[in-house]
């Protein structure tokens, strides 16, 4: 359209007007209401995209349950509790026919009482305690003589050593 941006044109085509029409002084002025319209949809547009996020990270959040709803919380957490752990076996002394029929259902668990494992008496706790410290002490000591061997003989830790030029001295 002469007389027209390249941008007003484009807008004043897409409402309606065409290129035959003269240009109005109206035509510019619905294009520049246009263009102010489309802006306050996308800035509407933008708060509400970030208010419906809001609003999810609000419903996905536990915590806003709880802190609304504590007593439907705990009755929920405690619904839940019931649910998932699971009910005690139930131990019986079957006679034959009862452990026949069990085992033809694949449905007898057979589980041997573990023997209880003697306890230690004081005399017992205090050598296991005693040992574990010995133990330690010579690993530490191995553990010190073999870093003073290393340093007291570098050649021998598998790294080269630089040359040291005639009259420095070599500080390790």
């Amino acid at each position: 359209m002469p007389g027209l941006a390249p941008r007003d044109a484009a807008v004043a085509i897409s409402v309606g007007a065409t290129t035959d029409e003269p240009e109005t002084m109206t035509d510019t002025d619905q294009a520049e209401q246009l263009r102010r319209q489309m802006a306050q949809v996308r800035v509407s547009l933008g708060e509400e995209a970030e208010q419906i996020a809001q609003n999810a990270r609000t419903v996905t959040d536990w915590r806003y349950y709880v802190g609304s709803y504590p007593w439907a919380s705990l009755a929920v957490a405690a619904a839940l509790g019931f649910l998932v752990v699971p009910r005690r076996l139930e131990v019986i002394s079957p006679d034959a026919s009862t452990l026949a029929r069990l085992a033809r259902q694949d449905r007898l668990v057979v589980k041997p009482k573990a023997e209880a494992e003697p306890k230690k008496g004081m005399a017992g706790t205090l050598f296991t305690f005693l040992s574990s410290m010995v133990i330690r002490g010579a690993l530490t000591a191995i553990g010190q003589q073999v870093a003073a061997y290393f340093t007291a003989h570098p050649e021998q830790n598998g790294r080269p050593q630089a040359e040291t030029p005639a009259g420095a001295r070599r500080y390790s």
